[in-house]
């Protein structure tokens, strides 16, 4: 069984494969500050930093972002982060997890549904598990801190199932 899910939520998700996507589809950041080791190609290249190159961080800006298309529209049910590894950790803190149809927009807050926030701390390296409790789908996740100056972490992986996907679909129950 994958999840145990309803006409409005999921209640329990686990070992849902990753998106068939993730890998593919286009990451985009709102900004890059140290190219060409800081780019949003490492945040998903599935090898979380071990020292303070090759993650993502943005520039300072009012309302840094990330963002993924994906090929199609999927149903985001978890994401997990990687806070890097060095002394900048406390840059992974205050944001939301949007997934929706509408692009990212440069010094502008999403519009599109929040699946997830995050206003606490985090500690080098720690790992971040966000569900999205809704039944949020899209084309684009986007995350979004909620201030500046500056996003930064290590890896993120998103987990979900094609957008559409009928309730009575093999392995889903209610």
């Amino acid at each position: 069984m994958i999840c145990h899910i309803s006409a409005k939520k999921i209640s329990v998700c686990k070992n849902l494969p990753i998106l068939d996507t993730l890998l593919r589809g286009t990451v985009t950041p709102s900004s890059i500050r140290y190219p060409p080791d800081h780019g949003a190609k490492f945040a998903v290249d599935g090898k979380p930093s071990v020292n303070h190159n090759y993650l993502y961080e943005s520039d300072t800006e009012p309302y840094p972002w990330f963002q993924m298309e994906f090929a199609e529209r999927k149903m985001v049910t978890r994401v997990t982060f990687t806070n890097r590894p060095d002394i900048w950790f406390h840059l992974f803190d205050n944001f939301d997890i949007h997934v929706g149809d509408e692009p990212a927009v440069i010094e502008q807050k999403s519009t599109n549904p929040i699946c997830a926030s995050f206003s606490g701390s985090s500690s080098a390296g720690q790992v971040h598990d966000f569900h999205c409790n809704n039944l949020h789908s899209g084309k684009y996740l986007l995350v979004q801190k909620n201030a500046a100056p500056v996003m930064s972490f290590s890896e993120i992986v998103v987990y979900g199932i094609p957008a559409g996907i009928p309730i009575n679909w093999p392995n889903l129950t209610s």
